[in-house]
């Protein structure tokens, strides 16, 4: 076999996750434009070659889930380091708290798309305490650690954007995560069998007591499907499904009129599953995006006034079928293309 002449490290490749999808839409992107490469992919729990198109030579390396929890970060680290003599690639996990591993990680790395930028609107516990607070500081250190070693980095949204508008220095772009979006004219005919679908988790950036407020008094006529963290009800109206396998879940948004975004991210997995899946949906105006709010299939709410959102999505149901938004398809084909032409110099 000829030289392996790229490494790369990606710490979640799972098709269960919003972090792992997103590792593999940036991993494919990788690969696409490196064909007649010879690539090495590595993490914990795998080590496989990329020749000609195909993977092989694959085997579990490691699963300690103590190990991969604490240490997997620092020999990915590691493991560049010991590759960089080649191409390397850190994919993930790379949120921009954490500043260690943009000082650590070698200077010529490609860094997959950087997370984080969660609105939180209480500092109401230690959690969210340091996230409102200590978080934009952690921030701060990494955008001067990043702009001393790197030339250019990726942003799977635009929520970091407020951080670092004021820092032109180094070359950067939003929204690779658009790239998840399927912006094909297909339309689902299954029988919705619920009106509201909700991703319900129990984390300081998740857990909206407003929000939480809505979807009770909701239920009083509506039919609700949670899945997730158990969401505690009375209502004979909400039905729990706990934690679902990824087809699963998007079974259920396809069995539902609308889905309602989690309180911290217009762009989670959830939300990009759902508009595939052609179900509408409702979020917090305070996530305000303005290319998302254009569509026609999205319905922004202010949940500090409850009655007037339960009014809005009143109305919203009424029309609860997709429709095709020949604005929002340009939007996501003209993204496709910038993310495509920073990706081609950025993977040189």
């Amino acid at each position: 076999m000829k030289k392996i002449n790229t490494a790369i490290w990606v710490s979640n490749l799972s098709s269960k996750t919003g972090e792992g999808i997103l590792a593999r839409q940036f991993l494919k992107d990788f690969l696409l434009r490196n064909k007649k490469k010879i690539i090495e992919i590595r993490n914990f729990q795998q080590s496989f070659i990329y020749k000609n198109n195909n993977f092989f030579k694959k085997n579990i390396i490691y699963n300690n889930t103590f190990y991969h929890k604490y240490f997997e970060l620092f020999y990915g680290i590691y493991y560049l380091y010991l590759n960089r003599e080649k191409k390397i690639i850190y994919i993930n996990y790379l949120p921009l708290w954490n500043f260690i591993i943009f000082l650590l990680l070698p200077k010529k790395t490609i860094l997959g798309p950087i997370t984080g930028g969660s609105v939180i609107k209480n500092a109401n516990s230690v959690g969210t305490f340091i996230r409102k607070y200590i978080f934009p500081i952690f921030f701060k250190i990494s955008l001067f650690i990043i702009k001393k070693k790197f030339s250019k980095v990726i942003f799977s949204t635009d929520l970091l954007k407020r951080y670092i508008i004021k820092s032109p220095i180094f070359f950067y772009i939003f929204g690779y995560v658009y790239k998840i979006f399927s912006y094909q004219d297909v339309t689902y005919k299954n029988k919705k069998k619920y009106d509201l679908i909700f991703y319900y988790r129990k984390h300081p950036s998740k857990n909206d007591k407003i929000l939480i407020k809505i979807i009770n008094k909701l239920s009083d006529k509506l039919k609700i499907c949670i899945v997730g963290d158990h969401f505690i009800s009375a209502s004979s109206n909400i039905v729990n499904f706990g934690f679902l396998e990824r087809k699963k879940v998007l079974n259920l948004i396809k069995k539902s009129k609308l889905s309602f975004a989690t309180g911290e991210n217009i762009l989670s997995l959830f939300v990009i599953d759902s508009y595939n899946c052609k179900t509408k949906i409702i979020f917090d105006k305070n996530l305000i995006t303005e290319d998302i709010i254009s569509s026609k299939n999205f319905l922004k709410v202010d949940l500090n006034n409850i009655n007037l959102s339960l009014k809005k999505i009143d109305e919203f149901i009424l029309d609860y079928r997709f429709k095709f938004d020949n604005y929002f398809k340009k939007f996501l084909v003209q993204k496709n293309k910038e993310i495509n032409l920073f990706l081609n110099d950025y993977f040189k």
